[in-house]
């Protein structure tokens, strides 16, 4: 697989969503930015291992099969670190390799007696080159390989960005997320140089965030089923009422 991407876009997809990425040993394709060609055209970038969250990428695919390919964090952030006043485009080639990962099983057989079994699950490892297209400052190239990764379900992480925008939320009277989550987007924040554009995406309180026209991710959050009148009513007796015979 070929791609030819826009250099910029690239490394503030890739940015943006190293919070969403997992950092557990072992943590599959939750520790991993996937990215994969789409039919509406681009690159979608997705990370869900923290919490689901898509970047588009303007790309154009120039050759190969390959639909998808993905990289861990620590590759994303050496990509992102090495390119990120680069101008013009980026190459990505792309070499996946297909392994067969045997699992071992055990198999209860009816008489009580148990007998271990092989189950072969196919796993793709992935080798990555980045080269600078432009040519201004000598072809600089990243080569990166990711280990073999069970495949991921992105149908699932798209499915539930995609349900909101289609089917809007009635929105709530009180929002209660952590602070921890919304925190995740200061880096798209930062990189897309928009603020945050926030939205009921559940009736269980989670939040749609969009950041600029390219970034897009869930918030996990609780949504109060009840105005909490109490705290509301301490606080109107807290705060002084504003004195307007002051000059």
């Amino acid at each position: 697989m070929r791609v030819r991407a826009d250099a910029g876009a690239l490394c503030a997809a890739l940015n943006a969503l190293v919070p969403f990425v997992s950092t557990d040993k072992d943590a599959g394709p939750d520790g991993m930015i996937h990215l994969s060609a789409v039919p509406s055209g681009g690159l979608m970038a997705t990370a869900y291992g923290n919490a689901p969250a898509v970047a588009w990428v303007a790309a154009e695919s120039l050759d190969g099969e390959l639909a998808s390919f993905a990289m861990d964090r620590q590759d994303a952030k050496t990509i992102a670190g090495n390119f990120r006043k680069a101008i013009g485009d980026l190459l990505i080639d792309v070499e996946a390799k297909v392994l067969k990962s045997v699992v071992q099983t055990n198999v209860v057989m009816m008489n009580g007696e148990t007998m271990d079994g092989r189950e072969e699950r196919p796993e793709t490892a992935y080798s990555i080159t980045v080269t600078e297209d432009s040519g201004l400052f000598g072809n600089r190239m990243v080569k990166v390989a990711t280990a073999a990764q069970p495949e991921a379900n992105l149908s699932a992480v798209w499915a539930a960005l995609l349900q909101p925008l289609v089917s809007p939320v009635p929105p709530m009277e009180e929002y209660h997320v952590a602070g921890k989550h919304l925190g995740m987007f200061r880096p798209a924040e930062r990189e897309y140089e928009a603020s945050l554009t926030i939205e009921p995406a559940t009736l269980a309180g989670a939040l749609l965030v969009r950041v600029g026209a390219d970034f897009i991710g869930l918030a996990n959050g609780t949504g109060a089923t009840e105005r909490d009148d109490e705290d509301r009513r301490d606080w109107m007796e807290r705060i002084p009422v504003p004195d307007k015979t002051a000059p």
